[in-house]
């Protein structure tokens, strides 16, 4: 074994004098003054080479104090050095848990309310629109008569239906009320009424809340607009509880035309007025979303006097 000889004729010590010093235990020794003296400044015969300066020699001040070991034991496997967790930090971990877990929960919860709720409203906007521009379409074509026959206009589904209609002064506006109105076109130019959808007929049904459709004098009411109570459906048409009528009817000077169906030959503009409810109730609010359309149809055919 190689021993190093010590500059202030100490005892010669191992340098890695570690075994049997602590029974049981981790040691590490550390030599004090002689710490510095390390394989840099001795020759190869182990003595201390004077061409090469150690830190005593350049006055540097030694780690340890001097001519004492330093013994620093490191407990190894002691039970009583392994902590655990209390009961109130168990405790206390499981709470924030809870509460994370909980915030989660309600900000799900919430969002997809949230989307169900944006979801029937979107469906019934949608719904509510198409049927308004369908509606103005066809009520704007109202007498249209390219051949200019005359005695065309039939009783619609609302009289005796098909039969030769008795006021030709009223042409193709055969019913006019704030709930419902009949309109006849003559759209294949042959001259005569009867083809399909030359003569229609819209009704709202305050009973179930939806709005029918019929065509010429056969297959009776169609839903159109919401279904009957108790039928799928994604709107309630609502126009009478709101109190708006679904059609008004005005003049050449813009005024209201009060008394039908005296003034139907007057009628220069038609207002169109939707107002729906959702049929779902928004989880959020607990109530329907309800959406009102309006829009004015010119049936400009109507105007022209034959």
């Amino acid at each position: 074994m190689r021993y190093y000889k010590s500059s202030h004729n100490y005892n010669t010590e191992r340098l890695s004098q570690r075994a049997d010093c602590c029974p049981g235990w981790g040691c590490s020794l550390y030599r004090g003054e002689d710490h510095y003296e390390d394989l840099k400044h001795l020759d190869s015969s182990g003595n201390r080479d004077p061409a090469r300066k150690s830190q005593h020699d350049l006055g540097i001040p030694n780690r340890y104090p001097s001519g004492k070991f330093q013994v620093a034991l490191i407990m190894k496997n002691d039970p009583k050095s392994i902590k655990g967790f209390t009961l109130i930090e168990i405790l206390f971990a499981l709470f924030i848990g809870l509460l994370l877990m909980s915030t989660i929960y309600v900000s799900m919860i919430s969002g997809q309310r949230s989307s169900v709720a944006l979801e029937g409203k979107v469906t019934a906007q949608q719904d509510a629109r198409a049927i308004l521009e369908i509606m103005a379409l066809e009520i704007g074509m109202a007498s249209f008569n390219p051949n200019f026959v005359t005695g065309i206009w039939r009783d619609g589904p609302a009289g005796t239906c098909g039969g030769v209609a008795l006021n030709q002064t009223y042409k193709g506006i055969q019913e006019a009320t704030t709930n419902s109105i009949t309109v006849e076109m003559d759209i294949n130019e042959n001259s005569t009424l009867g083809n399909a959808n030359e003569t229609i007929r819209y009704v709202y049904d305050t009973a179930n809340q939806r709005i029918t459709r019929e065509t010429n004098c056969g297959g009776g009411a169609q839903s159109f607009l919401g279904d009957l109570t108790g039928n799928p459906r994604s709107v309630q048409v609502v126009n009478n509880t709101a109190g708006i009528p679904l059609f008004r009817y005005f003049d050449g000077s813009g005024a209201q035309i009060a008394s039908l169906p005296a003034g139907i030959p007057n009628i220069r503009r038609i207002e169109i007025t939707l107002v729906v409810d959702t049929e779902n109730v928004d989880p959020s609010t607990l109530q329907r979303r309800r959406m009102i359309y309006s829009t004015s149809v010119i049936p400009r055919n109507h105007a022209i006097n034959l």
